[in-house]
């Protein structure tokens, strides 16, 4: 691994656990907590999301210089449908109540 990637990493690290501090000490233990865990909780879904990249990459042999491109296009189709679904979601709720149910039990 290259150390400046090492080094980047590290860097937001710390740079996140300053802003805990920050929030820890302004508003309180339980709010520093809260962001904490939701640091730590995020960190691992992105290392989720990492491996599961590395996966799909290896099954389909894409190779490494067409996979950055592969990646935006994989995280912009992903944004693109989620706003989609979210729209989609929103304007059936606000037609039917009843879907409350059928869309939480997707959930």
């Amino acid at each position: 691994m290259d150390k400046k990637y090492l080094k980047w990493t590290l860097f937001w690290i710390i740079l996140a656990l300053l802003f805990n501090l920050l929030i820890f000490i302004s508003e309180g233990g339980e709010k520093g907590i809260q962001f904490f865990v939701g640091y730590i909780l995020e960190k691992a879904l992105s290392i989720d999301n990492l491996l599961l990249f590395f996966v799909i990459f290896a099954h389909f042999r894409i190779p490494v210089e067409y996979q950055p491109k592969v990646l935006l296009y994989g995280i912009g189709g992903a944004c693109l449908f989620r706003l989609i679904f979210i729209m989609g979601g929103l304007k059936l709720l606000a037609l039917f109540h009843g879907m409350v149910y059928i869309l939480g039990s997707f959930l």
